[in-house]
C-alpha cells in the first residue's frame, strides 16, 4: 500500500527521459546560437543562409488591399478548421482528398487541389515534417492555403523554447513596427517553404486562374503561424 504501480512508474520514467531529451535540445540549440550576436539589424537578413538570416524576395502582393478586417462568422470558423485538421492527414489522402477531414471540409468533387506539399525536418530530439496545401472550394468561391501545424510534444518544446531567443528582425519589411521580429522556429519555417518550394508562384497563378475568387489562409498552432 502506498507504492507505486508499474503503470505509474512507467509514465513517470518516460516523463523524465522527456525531460532529459529537452534539456540536451536546449544545450544544442544554444549552442548554435551562442556565437550570434544579440543586435542583429534588418540588414543582417540578406546574408547567409536561409536556416539563419532569410530575406524574402520583393513581390508585389496579388491578392487585394492587405489588413482587411471582417466581421468574425462561427460558420466560416467551423468550416475552415476542417482544412487546418485536413494538413495532418498523409499525403497520398491529402492528394486524392479522401480522409476523412477532407471530405468533412468539402466534397471532393467541388474542392480542386492546386498544391500539395510536405517538408521534412528533423532535430536532435524528433524528426517531423509541415504539409501545405493549396485548394480551390468552388462551392464557396474561396482560394485555402492551409498550413499543418505541431504533431508531437517534443516539437512543441523546442518551438517554446526557441521562442525565448533573440528574434529574427522583420521591421524592414512592415513599416507600422520598425522594431518587429518573428520567433526563430516560426521564421525558418516559413522561409524554408517561401524559398523551398513554389508555394509563392502556385498562390499567384492560382489567384490567377481564379481572380473573382477570396483567398483564405489557415492553420493550426505552428500553422497558424505561419
Amino acid at each position: 500500500r502506498g507504492s507505486l504501480d508499474t503503470k505509474t512508474m512507467r509514465a513517470l520514467l518516460t516523463l523524465l527521459c522527456a525531460l532529459l531529451l529537452f534539456l540536451l535540445a536546449t544545450l544544442v540549440v544554444a549552442s548554435d546560437h551562442a556565437e550570434e550576436t544579440l543586435s542583429t539589424t534588418d540588414e543582417a537578413l540578406a546574408v547567409g543562409d536561409c536556416k539563419t538570416n532569410c530575406t524574402l524576395p520583393e513581390f508585389e502582393w496579388p491578392f487585394g488591399a492587405p489588413h482587411q478586417v471582417k466581421p468574425y462568422s462561427e460558420t466560416l470558423a467551423k468550416r475552415l478548421v476542417l482544412f487546418a485538421a485536413a494538413t495532418y492527414c498523409d499525403t497520398p489522402t491529402l492528394h486524392a482528398w479522401t480522409c476523412k477531414a477532407c471530405l468533412l471540409a468539402a466534397p471532393t468533387s467541388s474542392f480542386e487541389r492546386l498544391f500539395v506539399v510536405s517538408r521534412p525536418y528533423s532535430t536532435a530530439v524528433v524528426d517531423y515534417k509541415v504539409t501545405l496545401f493549396i485548394g480551390a472550394d468552388h462551392a464557396n468561391a474561396q482560394l485555402i492555403v492551409a498550413f499543418e501545424g505541431s504533431e508531437y510534444i517534443m516539437q512543441a518544446l523546442i518551438e517554446a523554447f526557441e521562442a525565448l531567443l533573440p528574434t529574427t528582425p522583420v521591421g524592414a519589411y512592415i513599416p507600422q513596427a520598425p522594431k518587429a521580429g518573428v520567433a526563430r522556429f516560426y521564421w525558418d519555417a516559413f522561409a524554408d517553404f517561401y524559398h523551398g518550394t513554389a508555394m509563392v508562384e502556385k498562390l499567384i497563378a492560382a489567384q490567377a486562374q481564379y481572380p473573382a475568387y477570396e483567398v483564405i489562409f489557415v492553420g493550426h498552432s505552428l500553422g497558424g503561424s505561419l
